[in-house]
């Protein structure tokens, strides 16, 4: 040990800690949003698709997906949809039919419409991970 302006610490306690958190923190599910497209588009409704996936290393048990937009940038989003998803084994996904029906929902001046879909929307499932359950998508791709 030196005896110099230095100060010596000891992390024998943290280690163990560490790799509690870090072998139990792991086997958790992690639900994402893994894909959002649009299926078909005309004037009196807009079908979409979503895949959730399960990228934890323990299934994830039932959850709610939602589908919300907006058609201004600067407003919150609105929510349209709520689904019930089954439960997911690790790695496993599932494709939803997302459903959005413009002329109800939106203003006729709208020049752009933004969808937010997310997993796990009533944070039901304790995660690995719980800020990675929304996907953000724009049409046209670059909203003005």
């Amino acid at each position: 040990m030196k005896t110099s302006n230095s100060r010596q610490y000891s992390i024998s306690f943290h280690v163990p800690v560490l790799l509690m958190v870090l072998l139990f923190g792991a086997c958790k599910p992690d639900l994402i949003v893994k894909n959002v497209h649009r299926e078909q588009f005309s004037m009196t409704s807009l079908s979409m698709k979503g895949t959730i996936e399960n990228q934890g290393q323990k299934a994830s048990g039932d959850s709610i997906t939602t589908l919300e937009h907006r058609s201004d940038l600067n407003d919150p989003f609105i929510p349209t949809t709520r689904i019930s998803t089954p439960s997911l084994r690790p790695g496993e996904n599932k494709e939803l039919d997302l459903w959005l029906f413009p002329p109800n929902l939106l203003p006729p001046q709208a020049r752009c419409l933004q969808v937010r879909v997310c997993a796990d929307a009533d944070n039901t499932i304790n995660e690995s991970s719980e800020t990675n359950n929304c996907v953000t998508k724009s049409y046209p791709e670059v909203c003005p």
